[in-house]
């Protein structure tokens, strides 16, 4: 299969399986030179365009070269990252662009893409903003962070506010007529005492690979995000590296463990289970579905059956890829504990706060001009704040909780389907027996080596045109000898059964005329 892509001008030839268009590898091999000619004119363009564009799958490619050796195909990539075909081809094509790596090209049309053990270092050295993710990335994890942190001191800065405001507004009783109606520094103190002289403090013992209590206070309310934010791309390197190790060849039962399903999955009659859950890697990974002679459907990927410097894999046995559930807070018991008490302290404080503001000796402070007049009237300004924070710690967890149980009861559903379809593999039925030995015998894994290379970027273009024109010549030449000599070997045999048939005739007439 041939895919043809376009990149800021330059049109780059990518094949994973022998061309479906027939051509003589002497017109194949001279447009890849046309093709790598155009890509290195264009190198600094199209690489911009690419990294700004391949920026959420290039690091996973530049992974799986180095797991792989540095020598690949778009398949391995596409397999061992978990990424489709064209991600793995364009990321790979931006990559050896700007590290100047090596392409080859074998007859069959197949390329394999060979990086410098340091590609990493020279990318690095010719891209600013190649240097600049990592320090971008800090920084947002460090923000994320920060802003977790806050959202646990502010509880404990409500907390001191709400009970330090409690306190100064109880004593407007016991406060005499004859104070003064400035705002001078007590005012100042009233307003600055909540954070001058109360701060955040941890609670417990942090207990390894947790959160401290500040971030469990935002994971309690706002949870810990999507806990299978990192599933698809777990699942679908799953699912590639099973199908490289199978040899390119499954059935629609081995993958079914990995898959989402529309229906619920029988392992009672799997004969009648719908197999369109299979499109999905169809599309990912370049696959068809063939019927082989019983007229069961295997399901080929011919691009994960070649290898740039990789052995045949072992064959990997099938697992359930199960989804994780969702949880309230990854918090301790303790931290949950201890927010919970926190936030109903919280909670019960307000109240009698707002009861106080709306209290008789209040608004006679408030009408007098006193300092606990003054502060009840900035203290007033921020309780429709506080109460939503307060709230919060009630109606958030509420509402997620709700959410966390309708979706555990979907993930629910699909990994009783995935573990009822990798239970029917462990415990096959004769058909779906047959239909894995006949996936088996269908495997096939083709190594590219450098006797099938016929074209390398790194070596004069001209030279290695009239070495391959000469030994295309030479195959041809070799090939008509051998066909000359099948020919005259073809004419003395004739020959000589004519004779043999001959000599057999003159016989039987003497015989005949000896009896006659």
């Amino acid at each position: 299969m041939t895919l043809t892509r376009g990149l800021q001008g330059p049109t780059c030839l990518f094949t994973s399986a022998p061309l479906s268009v027939p051509r003589t590898a002497s017109q194949l091999l001279t447009q890849q030179i046309i093709s790598r000619q155009q890509s290195q004119r264009h190198a600094s363009t199209r690489s911009a365009s690419i990294t700004a564009d391949s920026s959420n799958y290039r690091d996973r490619v530049q992974s799986a070269v180095e797991a792989l050796g540095y020598e690949v195909t778009p398949g391995d990539v596409s397999a061992k990252a978990g990424v489709t075909l064209a991600e793995a081809e364009e990321a790979l094509t931006a990559l050896a662009a700007d590290s100047l790596g090596t392409l080859k090209v074998s007859g069959q049309g197949d390329i394999v893409y060979c990086f410098r053990r340091d590609f990493k270092s020279v990318i690095l050295s010719r891209s600013l903003f190649l240097r600049m993710v990592p320090k971008l990335a800090a920084t947002g994890k460090a923000l994320a962070t920060g802003g977790r942190v806050a959202f646990g001191a502010a509880l404990f800065s409500s907390v001191a506010l709400v009970y330090i405001s409690i306190m100064v507004l109880m004593s407007s009783d016991r406060e005499g007529n004859d104070r003064g109606r400035g705002r001078g520094p007590s005012m100042i103190y009233f307003m600055d005492s909540p954070f001058s002289r109360r701060r955040p403090v941890r609670y417990g013992e942090a207990e390894p690979n947790s959160m401290d209590f500040l971030q469990a206070v935002f994971s309690f309310v706002l949870g810990d995000g999507d806990p299978n934010r990192t599933y698809q791309e777990e699942r679908w390197q799953a699912v590639g590296n099973f199908i490289k190790s199978r040899g390119g060849v499954v059935t629609a039962e081995e993958l079914a463990p990995y898959m989402d399903h529309k229906a619920e999955y029988s392992a009672l009659n799997p004969e009648n289970n719908e197999e369109s859950y299979m499109l999905p890697a169809l599309i990912r990974f370049n696959g068809s579905p063939e019927l082989d002679q019983q007229g069961n459907i295997l399901y080929h990927f011919p691009s994960l059956q070649v290898s740039g410097n990789t052995p045949a894999p072992r064959p990997l046995p099938p697992r359930a890829q199960l989804e994780h559930r969702w949880q309230l807070t990854q918090a301790s018991p303790s931290q949950k504990a201890g927010v919970m008490a926190l936030a109903a302290v919280n909670i019960v404080g307000v109240l009698i706060l707002q009861t106080l503001l709306n209290s008789r000796s209040i608004a006679l402070a408030i009408a007098k001009g006193t300092e606990v007049g003054a502060y009840a009237v900035w203290i007033s300004r921020f309780m429709p704040f506080l109460q939503i924070y307060a709230a919060s710690f009630i109606v958030v967890p509420i509402i997620r909780q709700l959410l966390n149980a309708s979706r555990n009861r979907r993930i629910d559903a699909r990994n009783d389907s995935r573990t009822k379809a990798h239970a029917l593999l462990k415990e096959p039925t004769r058909v779906i027996s047959q239909k894995l030995q006949t996936a088996r015998d269908a495997a096939k894994h083709r190594r590219i080596t450098d006797k099938d290379v016929i074209y390398r970027s790194d070596r004069n273009q001209s030279d290695q045109l009239r070495d391959f024109e000469a030994e295309e010549f030479d195959r041809r030449l070799a090939q008509t000898g051998r066909e000359q000599s099948g020919r005259q070997q073809s004419s003395k045999d004739f020959q000589a059964a004519k004779e043999r048939r001959g000599d057999s005739a003159l016989a039987q007439v003497r015989k005949l005329f000896k009896e006659s």
